[in-house]
């Protein structure tokens, strides 16, 4: 197999076969004896993609190619799917046995399930000209809604001209634009000229003092992604303390220099 179909094996086949169950195993992966094992299948792969000679260090394959650790991929995989689990309410989080992955990571979150609703046949929805043609004909309140999300926070803002409304809400810095979006459009159904004012007010929000913050759960793509990074982490910290690979590290470093990244690239 050439180089391309190799790399696709490794992602799309040999790496999820590696590390399927993981959430069951991922306490062998402590042990260098089972993580050994599945090193030597992930090593295949790598040498397989590189043409690298059989000498050439496992540790320096993964850095060229960027591949973490196989006992790495398989606690960010099992810590993934314990997240999602305890987030559906199928798991309960423990600080013992397989389900201790992630512990610290694992919060409230606002995620749902999908639910199959068989009863329900058709969905419309209301389109521009609808809006046009029946605005004069029925009681309507035109209200106006806006997520921002910058360096000093999260915020999210309410507009309406009539009876007129200008709310500013200040929430969680772990809230992604998407939450603070839906934030505002659920204040606006508990209760549209003026987009422009709600989108003010929603910067005004993130501008409020932190002890007016909403009370927003997090959402499980923002704990997955800190998860990433903890792992990410944890491969650089292995890599920067290898005592071997001089070669491979002294290249790596002189690539980085040369393109203008940090020394962790």
């Amino acid at each position: 197999m050439g180089p391309v179909t190799c790399s696709d094996a490794l992602d799309l086949h040999l790496g999820p076969t590696l590390l399927y169950g993981a959430l069951v195993w991922w306490q062998a992966t402590e042990k260098t004896t089972y993580t050994e094992l599945m090193e030597r299948i992930q090593r295949q792969a790598l040498v397989c993609i590189t043409g690298a000679l059989k000498s050439t260090p496992t540790k320096a394959l993964e850095t060229i190619l960027g591949v973490d650790p196989i006992d790495i991929q398989a606690q960010l995989t099992a810590g993934k799917a314990a997240q999602r689990l305890v987030a559906s309410g199928n798991m309960t989080a423990q600080s013992f046995g397989n389900s201790s992955i992630g512990l610290s990571m694992i919060n409230k979150t606002d995620h749902m399930t999908p639910r199959t609703c068989p009863e329900v046949k058709t969905t419309s929805f209301m389109g521009l000209d609808d809006w046009k043609t029946g605005r004069d004909q029925t009681q309507h309140l035109n209200i106006y809604t806006d997520g921002s999300k910058m360096e000093g926070g999260v915020g999210a803002g309410l507009y309406c001209t009539d009876p007129e409304i200008r709310l500013s809400f200040k929430l969680p810095n772990d809230c992604s634009i998407f939450q603070a979006e839906v934030f505002a459009i659920r204040k606006a159904a508990e209760g549209i000229d003026g987009n422009e004012t709600a989108d003010v007010l929603a910067k005004e929000g993130v501008e409020l003092a932190n002890d007016r913050t909403e009370n927003v759960p997090v959402s499980l793509r923002t704990l997955q992604s800190a998860l990433e990074k903890q792992e990410d982490t944890r491969a650089k910290s292995r890599w920067r303390n290898t005592k071997t690979c001089q070669s491979t590290a002294n290249s790596a470093s002189k690539y980085c220099v040369y393109h203008g990244k940090t020394a962790d690239c």
